[in-house]
């Protein structure tokens, strides 16, 4: 199954995607893949699982995928926030998983 997500810099050039199971079976995420049409210099990109890095991307086009996939109970939560973009970048995540963990 997949998943998309978007979100947009704020003023401070910050965005965050927050991705969340819906249910109390959570998920095995395989995969996300990350992209940002951004000009700026400088601009970060973190993989996190409730404020813990999972990986580095690059900010532009990356994706994290491989072992040890990443389960997501309910009361997780992973995100990828940009830091250091120009206000109104779009940032877009598409996340590959299974149902159950």
């Amino acid at each position: 199954m997949d998943r998309r997500y978007s979100a947009t810099a704020n003023a401070a050039g910050a965005a965050t995607v927050t991705i969340r199971p819906p249910s109390s079976a959570g998920w095995t995420v395989t995969q996300v893949s990350i992209e940002m049409d951004t000009e700026a210099t400088g601009v970060l990109c973190n993989l996190r699982k409730n404020g813990f890095l999972i990986s580095p991307l690059v900010p532009q086009s990356d994706a994290a995928g491989g072992d040890p996939p990443v389960e997501l109970q309910a009361s997780d939560e992973m995100t990828v926030e940009w830091t250091g973009a120009n206000a109104g970048d779009a940032g877009r995540v598409l996340i590959f998983y299974t149902e159950g963990t």
